[in-house]
């Protein structure tokens, strides 16, 4: 079998279709690395902008309840104290704007920390109406105390290129289509081509089992992609590393914990959501990005064992996902069962901060993904080989 998935393997890097999917992937990846510098740029910029309206909005509320102080008779205590609040506000902003503007993070993070502090306050007291909600705001505050405590400087957690930040939304944005499509684009001919070819009739020949020879091309593929994908994206990280700095390992990235805690997820209202290291994110999403690579494969090889022509069977299988995971993940159509499909769990980001869980409002937690996939992928493996030993090959 060890000679079976060598063979496997040259075949694999022989074909030019595979290089050029491989090409592909890096090339939709810079694409995306560039895209976000740009981004983040302009993020920077609309920060500081916010920071400018923000107070501007504060200082005029401050002149017309300053007005209505001067003319009015009534309430006159609480109107002091609201005066009194945006006046400590409006110093707290100045202090925090000025200290984005040379680059004194830690100081604009206090000042933030300060203000949200107020603005909770304020809520709670009923002199403030905001748009976000109040666990919102002790979630932010939370985080930015953990960066100061762990003296980490605030990224731009939705466009940086930071290396782990990188990692984090290629699993976030891109991966979780592109993956689907990546895999049975390279997967998804692996039998059919054989047929294509006319190869089969020497390998039907030898003295070894159709299961074996199926066996070990799903292992042999699952393999090559695997280690394709974190070659692929290891390579980025250390490109983005040496550019632009590796960054903390502990930056504080939110994840749900109720992921391996309980088996069954109930709603009672609330996820139970904390803060880990982002290198510790990051290594939670590797063992599940190789089960959805695994099953996703497996799927494919399923799909060019019944379809006999690669055009076809490609085009088949990744249609067939494609459809299912916008049905899925994008339309909700499969909503209540949702947790039963293994396309759901391929955000995996999604997946891990809680947000499929408050989606789709069942069991979509990291424990129950990792049994729904590999009990599907252990499914179509043997409906792989119970198929191509009952069926008559071409050669």
């Amino acid at each position: 079998m060890y000679n079976l998935m060598l063979t496997e393997i040259r075949k694999f890097f022989c074909k030019r279709k595979n290089i050029l999917t491989i090409l592909g992937l890096c090339a939709l990846l810079l694409i995306y690395v560039f895209a976000n510098n740009s981004l983040d740029n302009l993020k920077t910029e609309s920060k500081l902008s916010s920071y400018k309206e923000e107070l501007k909005s504060s200082q005029d509320s401050l002149t017309t309840l300053k007005q209505t102080y001067d003319s009015s008779k009534t309430d006159m205590k609480k109107l002091g104290m609201l005066i009194q609040r945006l006046e400590e506000n409006i110093e707290l902003m100045n202090e925090r704007n000025s200290s984005a503007l040379r680059g004194d993070w830690k100081t604009e993070i206090k000042n933030q920390i300060e203000l949200d502090k107020n603005l909770l306050s304020d809520i709670n007291l009923g002199n403030a109406i905001s748009g976000e909600d109040t666990a919102s705001i002790e979630k932010r505050i939370k985080k930015n105390q953990l960066l100061l405590d762990s003296n980490i400087e605030p990224v731009n957690e939705e466009a940086s290129m930071t290396p782990y930040n990188f990692i984090r939304l290629a699993f976030k944005d891109v991966l979780p289509i592109v993956l689907i499509i990546f895999v049975l684009l390279l997967s998804s001919d692996v039998v059919s081509s054989e047929s294509d070819e006319g190869t089969f009739k020497v390998l039907l020949t030898q003295p070894i089992s159709r299961a074996k020879i199926l066996l070990s091309k799903i292992i042999a593929i699952s393999c090559i992609i695997t280690i394709i994908t974190f070659a692929i994206l290891g390579l980025f990280f250390l490109a983005l590393g040496f550019t632009k700095g590796f960054g903390n390992p502990n930056y504080p990235t939110e994840f749900a914990n109720i992921n391996f805690k309980s088996l069954f997820y109930s709603n009672n209202g609330s996820i139970s959501q904390g803060f880990i290291g982002i290198g510790q994110f990051i290594l939670l999403i590797l063992p599940m990005q190789v089960l959805l690579v695994i099953f996703i494969s497996s799927i494919g090889v399923l799909v060019s064992t019944i379809v006999q022509n690669s055009t076809v069977s490609i085009s088949v299988a990744v249609i067939g996902a494609v459809s299912i995971n916008i049905l899925n993940n994008q339309l909700q159509f499969f909503k209540k069962v949702s947790h039963l499909i293994p396309l759901t769990y391929c955000n995996i980001v999604e997946l891990l901060n809680g947000n499929l869980i408050t989606k789709f409002n069942n069991n979509v937690t990291y424990f129950n993904g990792v049994l729904i996939i590999c009990s599907f992928a252990l499914v179509s493996i043997a409906a792989s080989v119970i198929v191509f030993r009952k069926k008559d090959i071409t050669c």
